[in-house]
């Protein structure tokens, strides 16, 4: 997985089922006082909605990173624990995607 250096904070966003609000809530992140923010969504065992999402979102910022895989176990915290433990920020927070 590719880490993104230097940012201030990542925000992870765990997608289940809301490519309609998943925007919505990228943009919220996006719109945070602080510019240099790492904000990846997790796919995880999403559908192509959310994938066409997300591909419109990352093609727009290069802040935004979408980490695709199959559905995992649970709520997937190995991809949570994965992505979390490859932060070089600083602060990590968590966005849910209907928020």
């Amino acid at each position: 997985m590719a880490m993104v250096t230097g940012r201030s904070a990542m925000v992870v966003i765990p997608p289940y089922d809301h490519a309609s609000t998943l925007g919505l809530s990228v943009a919220s992140a996006l719109e945070q006082t602080i510019p240099d923010l790492d904000i990846v969504v997790l796919g995880d065992g999403v559908g192509d909605d959310t994938r066409a999402v997300m591909a419109d979102l990352c093609r727009t910022d290069s802040r935004v990173r979408f980490v695709d895989r199959p559905k995992g176990e649970s709520r997937n915290e190995v991809l949570r624990h994965e992505v979390v433990s490859a932060a070089t920020a600083p602060v990590v927070t968590y966005l849910g995607d209907d928020d």
